[in-house]
């Protein structure tokens, strides 16, 4: 199931009117998370969550609730935790370890 079926599965589960999700919202959402997650490696159950979010944001009356808001707090710590991807879809390592062959004590 890609990214944006698994949203509008889990919005309209979360609003008392489903028709309110449509799909030019959904796709507004994804393309929200995607630009806050930009080139991090992260899940898409946290691209999920920072969707869900925005989407929340733009067809709920009342804005997000506690639990949604809280949701999206952690989201976005594991953005900011997480490594960035080079241009060549490499990772970047968070640390280098120099490597040298022993030299031979016995001689």
């Amino acid at each position: 199931m890609e990214l944006k079926q698994r949203l509008e599965v889990r919005a309209k589960a979360g609003v008392s009117n489903p028709a309110e999700v449509t799909n030019d919202a959904l796709d507004l959402a994804l393309k929200e998370a995607f630009e806050i997650v930009g080139k991090k490696q992260v899940s898409d159950t946290t691209k999920l969550d920072i969707a869900f979010f925005r989407l929340m944001i733009m067809i709920k009356k009342s804005g997000a609730s506690e639990d949604d808001m809280e949701l999206y707090k952690a989201a976005l710590q594991i953005v900011k935790n997480a490594n960035s991807l080079e241009s060549t879809g490499e990772e970047i390592p968070a640390n280098f370890v120099k490597v040298k062959q022993r030299g031979n004590s016995w001689q």
